[in-house]
């Protein structure tokens, strides 16, 4: 047990720093105002490059619908995914009570289209990629990704 842990450590200090980027940078459609909880974005967390597995995932955190669980569903299972060589990356969509269905699926649509038309530059294969997910309006709705031939994804897991 004590390797593993060790392992871990190891593999998260070498994981490059994570970058935030806006999906929208000239304002998202449909925001209610120009504040953070109106600006869902992307947080990059890329593998050591000679340690990648050339996969990225797209995370997308629980949280009731009113708070994001970033930290343990998000940031920890993005260096969860470095440490085996997969780059994630964490989606900070739009939450109620101020936003509503559609809003957070067309967030996490947009975070796919995004990894998939930079997919060269972060490392990863174009394919459509998977979605893990804890936020029970994107996972009730899977189907739905596979609206648009860009925001294709592989499969997607829910977790709870």
């Amino acid at each position: 047990m004590m390797k593993l842990a060790f392992f871990l450590a190891a593999a998260l200090a070498c994981a490059q720093e994570p970058t935030t980027v806006l999906l929208w940078p000239n304002g998202a459609p449909g925001a209610l105002g120009n504040e953070d909880p109106d600006k869902p974005s992307l947080t990059i967390f890329l593998p050591v490059k000679n340690q990648t597995a050339g996969t990225g995932v797209v995370v997308c955190p629980g949280g009731a619908y009113v708070n994001l669980a970033a930290n343990h569903e998000g940031r920890q299972v993005a260096n969860w995914l470095n440490s085996l060589g997969i780059a994630a990356f964490v989606l900070k969509y739009r939450l109620g009570p101020r936003y509503h269905h559609p809003v957070e699926l067309g967030d996490a649509q947009r975070a796919i289209r995004m990894v998939r038309a930079n997919a060269a530059e972060f490392g990863v294969a174009p394919d459509p990629p998977p979605v893990l997910t804890s936020n029970r309006e994107i996972r009730q709705t899977p189907t739905r990704f596979n609206a648009r031939a860009a925001a294709r994804i592989s499969w997607c897991l829910a977790i709870r």
